[in-house]
């Protein structure tokens, strides 16, 4: 195995461990995060994958730590230290969103973008 699948296999085997964890105790904050966090390193690997990046899979994982981020800051807004990891997985899933986006070729260089606010 190359270093990234060595770091893929075991971060896999990182979040089936939190997945354990997160059964037992689910109102835990640190088990909250812990189980959040496996899953964005997963995400991260998937997108960073130097020979074949996996996108779908990379969107999967980041969408469920941010679904699993915004549930603690929605259940415990006092547990700050999560807020700039929040930002900073949204801002990747954008960017992965983003890509896809231009790819496809929906946006053109001369077109300006429109934002809706419904």
């Amino acid at each position: 195995l190359d270093s990234m699948d060595k770091a893929l296999s075991l971060y896999q085997k990182r979040l089936d461990l939190a997945k354990e964890l997160y059964e037992t105790n689910p109102e835990n904050l640190k088990i909250k995060t812990n189980l959040a966090l496996s899953y964005a390193h997963l995400g991260i690997l998937f997108k960073e994958k130097i020979k074949e990046p996996d996108k779908p899979k990379a969107l999967s994982y980041l969408q469920e730590a941010q679904k699993i981020l915004m549930a603690i800051k929605r259940d415990a807004p006092e547990y700050a230290p999560i807020f700039k990891f929040l930002e900073s997985i949204s801002f990747k899933i954008g960017n992965l969103l983003h890509r896809d986006f231009l790819e496809l070729g929906m946006w053109r260089k001369n077109e300006t973008p429109t934002y809706f606010d419904g």
